[in-house]
């Protein structure tokens, strides 16, 4: 394999076929200097000489009429070998010296003398990475390298888990989530399709060492929560955030609010009949009415203090590390939003208390009911407060700009869509260029990975199968096709 030529931040080298190289592997180019450029590769094609392109519409042309000797044919022609020759297209990720890795170009290695050679995606994370204790293996880099990533990388961070259905987004974000739980950490899991309720137990259905760290919570059931609880400020999200309550009617709702504290007859009912009673702008009594009647009739406010939940409490039953999986799978939309802000705000003003200990939030289908007027919350202030996130979603278009901006982790499935490619690249961590290339043609478990967790190098991956339960496949109506030795089919 030799240096062909240098184009901008691309290598290009020649080689002959067949390669033991695929598309996402690293190389090493060394120089008689000691040091060595790492680049990747990003595209396989033929090298174009004009020659060999001659040679070939010429024996295209005269290859009916020319007969041609047994043993003249059974010679290669020099011409063949060099029309079968494979250029690699490669980016330029670093320079090696010393066993020491730097993001630049120190010196360009020499066409004549430098040698490549193939790195080992293990070899290569042990030398410019920071050791950790706390590796989790997510899976296999081609044939031979296991992928880990240090639990310190999703520590802090933002992550993000993206591509079409079916590609194996979940299968990644239940692998995490176990992988967090078994480590100790506290996990709250928004789970829109009642997914993660094996993620307890092994896939053979028998409980596994975290069974009794996973809580299941479905709204209105075993999650409910006072209206006192709640309070002012959760009211107030709940109201405007999912409910669109304008700003005018959220000021008279406060004043009635604080004046039933005062006489110590706060409740969901008597706030409804002050309101109902109260001599206020007829349109402004119709807005509050109408957002608490539907608040009322979804029963996610609590009237009996024993049917109450707390969610400092909830925490406290996972104190050695577990799992809150919020089920929201049977709620109306309406009712999902409403949950799901009010967790927000509840974890924001808990956490700024210090009432609880830093978790991680992970929010499935995020695109459903992750609202604009909260995403800067999520993504700034919350992660500084110990609310450490990772979305989940097939709608990278729907996620704001301003939280790619702010990723640090980045998991990456196919994505066949040249919309959905451009809304990504524009603000991802790695050229758009590597990224089309490597991911449009993902098979189905494949991902790209980048950001803190790679030190920034894309890395390609097949993704572990996790012990577990896996719940939330799709379901069919034709049954599969099995096929007995015969080569009949039985259903």
């Amino acid at each position: 394999m030799k240096i062909l030529e240098k184009c901008g931040d691309e290598m290009h080298l020649l080689s002959r076929r067949p390669l033991d190289i695929s598309v996402g592997d690293f190389l090493l180019i060394w120089d008689d200097l000691g040091s060595a450029l790492l680049v990747q590769v990003v595209e396989e094609t033929y090298l174009n000489v004009e020659s060999s392109l001659m040679d070939a519409i010429r024996e295209e042309v005269l290859k009916e009429d020319v007969q041609v000797d047994e043993e003249v044919s059974s010679f290669t022609p020099l011409s063949n070998i060099v029309r079968d020759l494979v250029m690699l297209r490669c980016k330029i990720r670093g320079s090696m010296k010393s066993g020491s890795f730097t993001p630049g170009i120190e010196h360009l290695p020499s066409r004549v003398s430098s040698k490549v050679e193939f790195m080992p995606l293990d070899r290569m994370l042990e030398l410019i990475r920071q050791p950790s204790s706390r590796l989790i293996y997510l899976g296999r880099v081609g044939q031979q390298s296991p992928f880990y990533i240090p639990l310190e990388s999703l520590d802090g961070a933002l992550t993000i888990i993206t591509g079409k259905k079916g590609s194996g987004k979940s299968h990644l974000a239940k692998l995490l989530v176990k992988e967090l739980v078994q480590h100790h950490a506290k996990v709250v899991v928004l789970d829109i399709n009642d997914e993660y309720k094996g993620i307890g137990y092994h896939s053979d259905g028998t409980p596994s060492p975290i069974c009794n760290r996973i809580m299941r919570l479905e709204p209105t059931r075993n999650l409910r929560f006072t209206l006192d609880y709640i309070g002012k400020k959760g009211i107030s999200d709940i109201l405007c955030h999912a409910l669109d309550l304008p700003t005018t009617s959220l000021r008279e709702l406060l004043r009635i609010w604080d004046e039933l504290v005062e006489y110590g007859r706060l409740t969901l009912s008597t706030l409804i009949e002050a309101i109902s009673s109260r001599r206020v702008n007829e349109h402004i009594k119709d807005a509050l009415l109408s957002r608490l009647l539907t608040l009322a009739s979804t029963g996610f406010i609590a009237t009996d203090l024993d049917e109450a939940s707390k969610v400092e409490t909830l925490f406290s039953k996972i104190e050695d590390g577990g799992a809150l999986i919020v089920v929201l799978n049977r709620c109306s939309p309406i009712l999902r939003r409403i949950v799901v802000e009010f967790l927000l705000s509840k974890l924001t003003q808990l956490l700024e208390q210090g009432r609880i200990p830093p978790c991680f939030l992970f929010a499935e289908e995020a695109h459903l009911y992750l609202r604009e007027t909260y995403w800067e919350d999520i993504v700034t202030r919350m992660r500084h407060l110990g609310l450490f996130t990772t979305f989940i979603t097939n709608q990278p278009d729907a996620v704001e700009e301003c939280v790619y901006r702010q990723a640090d982790n980045i998991f990456l499935f196919n994505f066949s869509s040249e919309r959905d490619l451009e809304a990504i690249a524009k603000v991802s961590m790695v050229d758009g260029e590597t990224l089309k290339s490597l991911v449009k043609h993902l098979p189905p478990r494949y991902c790209l990975a980048v950001g803190r967790q790679t030190v920034n190098l894309p890395i390609v991956f097949r993704c572990a199968e996790v012990d577990a339960l896996m719940e939330g496949e799709t379901k069919l109506f034709f049954p599969t096709l099995l096929l007995n030795k015969r080569g009949s089919t039985d259903i």
